[in-house]
């Protein structure tokens, strides 16, 4: 049986050591990414809480726009003007009969 050769035995290793400013230029590049990935991390946290604030405001403004949308579907009714009218503005019904309370003084 033939032995096979593999492509891999025509190359040889050899181990030589780097340069001291390739190891520092790599041990550079590690810290600033580090440092990078470590800003990164803060601003995403940051933005995300943003949009947990800016989600919060959007419901309550929602929920203002409804009930503002109510108040002009109210003021479309008569009664709506009426109740403001009255409310609001302190107008009252001209046909309407007003009994206001007197203070009595009993003897003694």
């Amino acid at each position: 049986m033939a032995k096979k050769k593999s492509i891999f035995s025509k190359f040889r290793l050899v181990y030589r050591p780097s340069a001291p400013i390739l190891k520092w230029v790599v041990l550079t590049m590690v810290v600033f990414c580090v440092v990078a990935l470590i800003f990164l991390g803060a601003a995403i946290d940051r933005a995300e809480r943003e949009k947990e604030d800016n989600r919060h405001q959007a419901e309550a403004l929602e929920n203002e726009n409804a009930k503002l949308q109510q108040s002009l579907d109210e003021l479309g009714t008569v009664q709506g003007v009426i109740n403001v009218a009255r409310d609001e503005l302190g107008y009252e019904d001209p046909d309407a009969i007003i009994f206001e309370p007197v203070a009595t003084t009993e003897a003694q």
